[in-house]
């Protein structure tokens, strides 16, 4: 298969404003275009990336817009990728660095940006050959006869083997990593775009402290676990109880107990999303059809 490569997703050529230029004006600009960001540059090279929404908490902080240079206000240099690289190396930036922008640069010209929203789409289609090299998410090893692939940070376990059949009292465990890039991509196509999971700035302000993973997404990995059972799952019913936050980056462990076969192809599983910490998450019990 073709590997997608950045310029294949990018927008170019990127947004620009000067470093010097007030924030005041930056804002303007942003609205008339209809765009959620620009990078920031001083003598052509790129220094940060400024975000409508940075906007909004400096308007919220009664930052004077018109008399406070753009260059000020930014985060630092932002993250950049080669146009070149396989969206793979943009989805593992994302992920090492909770950004949602990155800058694309060329023989140390900026040519574009790429946002997780460009990639969002993208994801889907990249996941099954996402390498080992450089630091990239693994995604290389075949799935099961009901799954299409399996990467090889996550876990699957039943006493150390796959199971052949299902007996009452027994539990599997799926354990993954939920990064900002999982977060980002699950905004996306949910649209669920709550500053909680998504602005740092914001979700520090709030009881948590930070930014948190959306609790759909988190209830999703319990799903996970279950369609690694032998057979194809599906679902007839999901009871959840949310009983802490998960924070982005987390690795968490979904256990799900098979407590009564109610027909042939029917049960009723326990199901148990534990934290980083061993905590639960979330709690349950999920009920499923399984065809052989």
């Amino acid at each position: 298969m073709i590997p997608i490569t950045v310029r294949e997703v990018m927008s170019s050529p990127a947004v620009t404003v000067p470093a010097d230029r007030p924030v005041e004006r930056v804002a303007r600009r942003l609205r008339k275009e209809t765009i959620g960001s620009a990078i920031v540059v001083a003598d052509g090279e790129p220094v940060g990336i400024v975000e409508l929404t940075d906007i909004v908490d400096l308007v919220i902080e009664e930052i004077d817009l018109e008399a406070t240079p753009v260059g000020e206000v930014t985060a630092g240099e932002p993250p950049t990728v080669a146009p070149a690289a396989p969206v793979q190396r943009a989805v593992a930036v994302f992920r090492d660095t909770g950004r949602k922008r990155l800058a694309v640069l060329e023989d140390g010209e900026l040519v574009g940006v790429v946002t997780t929203t460009d990639l969002a789409t993208y994801i889907p289609q990249v996941g099954p050959r996402i390498g080992t090299d450089g630091g990239v998410l693994a995604a290389d090893r075949p799935g099961t006869n009901d799954t299409a692939y399996d990467r090889v940070d996550w876990a699957f376990t039943d006493d150390g083997d796959r199971p052949e059949s299902i007996e009452e009292g027994e539990t599997f465990r799926f354990e993954k990593r939920l990064s900002a890039a999982d977060v980002a991509a699950f905004a996306e196509a949910s649209g669920d775009t709550n500053r909680l999971h998504l602005d740092e700035a914001f979700a520090a302000e709030t009881r948590f402290g930070g930014r948190i993973v959306h609790g759909a997404l988190t209830a999703g990995v319990i799903s996970a676990a279950l369609a690694r059972l032998p057979g194809t799952v599906i679902y007839l019913s999901q009871n959840l109880s949310f009983r802490g936050p998960v924070g982005i980056n987390e690795t968490v462990a979904a256990e799900v107990t098979a407590t009564e076969r109610l027909a042939a192809d029917r049960w009723r599983f326990e199901t148990v999303l534990r934290d980083d910490d061993g905590d639960p998450a979330l709690t349950g019990d999920a009920t499923i059809l399984l065809e052989k």
